[in-house]
């Protein structure tokens, strides 16, 4: 086997999702069991040398171009969900707001006066603290997420910086 034809070979497997760029030489070696030992140390040397992103670190290869790529289409897809995330957000915090103004306008409501008044007021706050609550868990629910996303934005930055990744 040619050596670019398993940088090929090789090039397809790292883009898979249990790889995203980097292997284990000990599984690479049991992969290519078929290619001999010298063969593929001689493969493997060529493409460190090739200028093409290769490395060879902690007992794995990786291919920088390949991880960058992987990294910053996984940064891209967790940006767009913020985007959504934010959008619903913003969605939930005005009708929070719209259903907050409608109770008070039925709690300070001039028109209910006399002895059922404080009891169709406390009816009428409860129904509307109930529905503003569920809003407000929604709210709570969809920051979390986000601060969830942000937080994977981060640890995607993280690696990039700190890793083998130029």
């Amino acid at each position: 086997m040619s050596c670019r034809y398993f940088e090929k070979m090789l090039i397809d497997l790292l883009y898979k999702q249990e790889h995203l760029g980097q292997i284990s030489l000990l599984k690479l070696r049991s992969i290519f069991s078929h290619m001999g030992q010298g063969e593929l140390e001689k493969c493997l040397e060529e493409l460190v040398k090739s200028g093409r992103g290769w490395v060879v670190r902690n007992g794995h290869l990786i291919n920088k171009f390949i991880v960058r790529d992987i990294m910053n289409d996984e940064k891209r897809r967790i940006e767009n969900k913020i985007k959504k995330v934010e959008e619903e957000l913003n969605i939930l915090r005005q009708e929070a707001d719209t259903i907050e103004e409608v109770r008070q306008l039925w709690i300070e409501n001039p028109l209910l006066k006399g002895e059922w008044s404080s009891k169709v007021k406390l009816f009428v706050y409860a129904i509307w603290s109930e529905k503003l609550n569920t809003i407000l868990g929604k709210v709570k629910d969809r920051e979390e997420e986000l601060k969830h996303l942000r937080n994977l934005i981060e640890e995607i930055n993280t690696r990039i910086e700190d890793s083998f990744v130029e």
